[in-house]
């Protein structure tokens, strides 16, 4: 029923109650739940993380037909700046290159020698102690070694060390060697080479 009141014009509806703010604060409209979301397609797993990188490239074997392989031999056979004359003066600077480029190339496996007694004897720090038959029966070994990955990676590493030690050292001192080299004592392994330089220097 509309309540109505008497004025001078007629009978008029009563005014309606003033909005209150207060009231919707307190007694907010129900909230509307969103509608369920469709069922989702099943992902793959990601996929495991890339193995990480070498910090020496020198460390896992390589392929000499790559752009890569190559690259690296060239870094392991660079001739040093300044070729050893075989003077007992300037060994010690010769010899602390060799032991640098041995270590940045991995090559410290080859100047491993087993004397009779059966302890290996490291040939760069302890070559007095190698006789040169010990070395060239180590090369033998190797050269005659079933082919396996670890095996063609060490007879690489000699010839590596083969090239970075003979453009290494003067004209003079491979005109000295250059008979052992001719007579077969040296077969283009770097051990064997190393070691015939050392005996020069005495």
């Amino acid at each position: 029923m509309v309540v109505t009141r008497g004025t001078a014009a007629g009978n008029v509806p009563a005014a309606a109650a003033p909005h209150n703010e207060l009231d919707d604060a307190l007694n907010p409209p129900a909230a509307v739940e969103p509608p369920p979301l469709p069922p989702q397609p099943l992902l793959p797993p990601p996929p495991p993380p890339a193995a990480p990188l070498p910090s020496n490239p020198f460390d896992v074997p390589y392929d000499l037909r790559t752009s890569v392989g190559q690259k690296l031999w060239q870094i392991a056979t660079q001739p040093l700046t300044t070729p050893f004359d075989g003077n007992r003066s300037t060994w010690t600077n010769f010899h602390a290159d060799v032991l640098s480029r041995t270590t940045k190339c991995r090559w410290e496996p080859l100047f491993q020698i087993p004397p009779p007694n059966g302890l290996f004897v490291d040939m760069l720090r302890q070559t007095s102690q190698v006789t040169l038959e010990q070395v060239i029966a180590t090369r033998n070994a190797l050269s005659t070694a079933p082919p396996t990955v670890e095996t063609n990676r060490r007879k690489m590493q000699s010839e590596q060390i083969f090239h970075f030690l003979n453009e290494s050292i003067t004209g003079a001192l491979k005109t000295h060697i250059s008979v052992k080299i001719a007579d077969g004592t040296v077969s283009g392994d770097g051990p064997t080479l190393y070691k015939l330089i050392a005996q020069h220097v005495g």
